[in-house]
């Protein structure tokens, strides 16, 4: 259930709206956040992230770090949150906080606490770079290793996490990204790398394609790229579908063991106790009797043996869930999930106890 459980708590967008032309689109975002089965939307924008504690030499060296998402609305804080795996999410009146995707966090061996030296362009120190586009990859290192690219920003690491897409990665497409805060976002004069996209969530999810056509009819002669949370949620689900499986047929053929083992076990000792019987019989004790005592030890001990599950399954569960469902968990730690561990218990207890009373 996390994967489902992390898109309700999370309010997830129902679609992501990416224009190919980026900010040479003709798409306008006032007139999709002005349609009317669009509840809340937020603008993103791609921010480029240098750093200041090495040097740029290749146009490697320029991609190195993270694509920085930039909101000014505040947008991905209100809806569409990530999870996080640790930490909090930064500040959003903080100019010096910032959050990192799982994937880029691992990759560059950053943990929460850690402090990026890093060098955030403005849009017109964009604007230069891209006038040294032309002259080609020399020209472009040679502007962005100036004394003057760039605002020097030290940034500390508050949360690692990852969104609804981050659950299940595939290999060379993981998700390298890391999400600035609006006010410093704000601070830098909205820079952006040349695109920019939207989260919507809608009145119904049921609009999803009247959205979709109606936005991408805007801008005809363009292509509107859309990214579905269905289609994301069904990747999910295809990562973590096959660990849910594998449990449940690991706790079914446990149970039938483990009955087993209890139904053999309680049958030997109903045996020896019977070696009791006649002495038991000739103090005056009736055949209904011995039953019930038999009956009310094997209850008790099913009734302890419930009591000491349901504390092992409490304690078991900060370590839950495994797998890629980890990713998908909105509240991780400790948890108890009453329906199934106690009617588990319940049920356990039931079975035990039938099962023990034909013996005894």
């Amino acid at each position: 259930t996390a994967v489902d459980r992390f898109i309700e708590s999370r309010e997830t967008a129902d679609i992501a709206v990416n224009p190919d032309d980026g900010d040479d689109s003709a798409l306008d975002f006032s007139a999709v956040a002005a349609l009317p089965m669009v509840e809340e939307i937020s603008r993103v924008r791609g921010v480029l992230i240098l750093s200041r504690a090495n040097s740029i030499s290749t146009m490697e060296d320029l991609l190195a770090g993270p694509i920085a998402i930039g909101t000014a609305d505040g947008g991905l804080w209100r809806f569409n949150r990530p999870v996080l795996l640790e930490g909090r999410m930064p500040d959003p009146d903080a100019l010096d906080e910032v959050y990192l995707d799982r994937t880029y966090a691992s990759a560059a061996g950053h943990r929460v606490g850690d402090l990026i030296e890093a060098a955030i362009p403005s849009s017109d120190d964009l604007d230069r770079l891209m006038d040294a586009e032309a002259q080609g990859e020399e020209a472009m290192v040679a502007v962005v290793s100036a004394p003057d690219f760039g605002t020097p920003v030290d940034l500390r690491v508050v949360g690692i996490g990852n969104g609804l897409e981050g659950v299940v990665v595939d290999e060379s497409f993981e998700p390298q990204s890391a999400l600035i805060t609006p006010a410093l976002y704000r601070s830098l004069g909205e820079p952006s790398m040349g695109w920019w996209g939207a989260a919507v969530r809608l009145t119904s999810h049921d609009q999803v394609d009247t959205f979709r056509s109606t936005v991408a009819a805007m801008v005809p002669d363009e292509k509107v790229v859309f990214q579905t949370r269905d289609v994301t949620r069904a990747k999910a689900l295809r990562g973590t579908g096959p660990a849910a499986v594998a449990l449940a047929i690991f706790a079914a053929v446990t149970a039938v063991l483990g009955l087993l083992i209890v139904w053999q076990a309680i049958s030997r000792r109903c045996q020896l106790d019977a070696r009791d019987n006649v002495t038991l019989a000739a103090i005056g004790t009736t055949r209904g009797e011995r039953a019930a005592t038999a009956v009310t030890r094997l209850t008790l001990s099913a009734a302890v043996g419930a009591i000491i599950a349901v504390l092992v399954a409490i304690g078991l569960s900060r370590f839950t869930p495994v797998g890629p469902a980890r990713n998908a968990e909105p509240d991780p730690g400790w948890d108890l999930d009453a329906p199934v561990v106690l009617g588990g218990a319940l049920l356990w207890f039931l079975i035990v106890s039938a099962i023990g009373a034909v013996p005894a």
